[in-house]
């Protein structure tokens, strides 16, 4: 089963002087960070896969036919979410 951690926002965007930390997850938990990118000529997703430890466990980008940034979102959300549930 799928547990998510409560989301962690940065505020960076706002405050341009803060400094952006990577949060750990808890001990035996990975993170799944994903992004995406959206463009009129196309779509990208990105995922960064790490332990409690900081290791690396997966870096991986796929191209996905989106038609609006909305539905790029959810795509990559999809793919991250697949991903942690397959790694259990």
């Amino acid at each position: 089963m799928l547990k998510v951690l409560e989301k962690q926002y940065c505020s960076a965007a706002t405050n341009p002087s803060s400094s952006i930390i990577w949060v750990h997850p808890p001990m035996g938990w990975i993170k799944v960070n994903m992004d995406m990118a959206h463009t009129v000529n196309g779509s990208a997703a990105a995922i960064v896969v790490r332990n409690e430890d900081e290791k690396l466990l997966l870096l991986s980008s796929t191209l996905i036919n989106c038609r609006s940034p909305f539905e790029a979102e959810l795509e990559a959300l999809n793919w991250a979410t697949t991903f942690a549930e397959a790694e259990n």
